[in-house]
């Protein structure tokens, strides 16, 4: 997963990576939720500083015998607001976790850019290449085959279904 704060700061590198992927879609929703979770975080933060000031000066009226009805009921009506926000930003802060697991690792700059797997360069070969006597199967057939994975079950789980859900 790419991490917030290097996307923020080096956002040209991140863009020109996920276009050559073929990826860049998503790039302006990520920062335009990653702003709101930042301006919701100084919001609660902001609210927060002014209900730990107005205790203060509750206490201190208090002290001195002094009403402090009203400030008490605004700072209710404040903490309130602060759990309204509170609850926007953690689900903020989840949308854009989802949001940052969808986007491609960036690749390095030697990697050069092409359409498919056909453009991919062949670097180095290690070793010979076996030969086989049958056409070889992948790890899925293979996996299915010996009763090692349960796509019936995998499957709901992988789309986002819970249990009880299929």
């Amino acid at each position: 997963m790419l991490d917030i704060r290097r996307v923020r700061e080096n956002e040209k590198e991140v863009r020109r990576s996920l276009e050559a992927r073929g990826e860049a879609g998503g790039l302006d929703g990520v920062l335009r939720v990653d702003e709101k979770r930042r301006s919701l975080l100084v919001e609660v933060e902001a609210l927060r500083g002014r209900r730990n000031k107005a205790s203060k000066e509750v206490g201190a009226l208090k002290n001195r015998g002094e009403d402090a009805s009203g400030l008490q009921t605004e700072m209710r009506e404040v903490g309130d607001r602060i759990g309204t926000l509170t609850d926007e930003l953690r689900q903020t802060e989840q949308k854009l976790k989802n949001m940052l697991l969808a986007l491609p690792n960036i690749c390095h700059k030697s990697v050069p850019v092409g359409k498919d797997a056909d453009s991919n360069v062949l670097v180095r070969e290690v070793g010979e290449r076996g030969e086989f006597g049958f056409e070889p199967k992948n790890h899925i057939e293979l996996g299915g085959r010996l009763g090692l994975y349960d796509f019936a079950r995998a499957t709901p789980a992988l789309l986002g279904a819970r249990d009880g859900d299929y």
